[in-house]
């Protein structure tokens, strides 16, 4: 049976690792089942695909507004030093 340790594990790894199969043999070798293995992998995938389907977690909601403020920001100074340079160069 899955539980929060096993999917705990698997994040972690994930980043690692990379290789579900090596992360695999790491958990059969601890104990857990090719079934509770192949739940936790399928677990964490929907958690991705609902994450990636338009449930933004806060973590990357913030992130993206920082770099929509950083990016209108950047855009306001050039529009601003365009417009100078026009006023005030000729």
């Amino acid at each position: 049976m899955i539980n929060k340790q096993l999917l705990d594990f698997i994040e972690e790894q994930l980043p690692r690792v990379k290789d579900r199969g090596v992360i695999s043999k790491e958990l059969q070798s601890r104990g857990w089942t090719v079934k509770d293995i192949q739940e936790g992998f399928g677990t964490i995938d929907s958690q991705n695909r609902i994450l990636s389907g338009g449930v933004v977690s806060p973590d990357l909601k913030q992130n993206s507004s920082g770099k929509k403020i950083a990016l209108s920001l950047v855009l306001f100074l050039f529009i601003v030093g365009i417009s100078c340079y026009f006023i005030w160069g000729n």
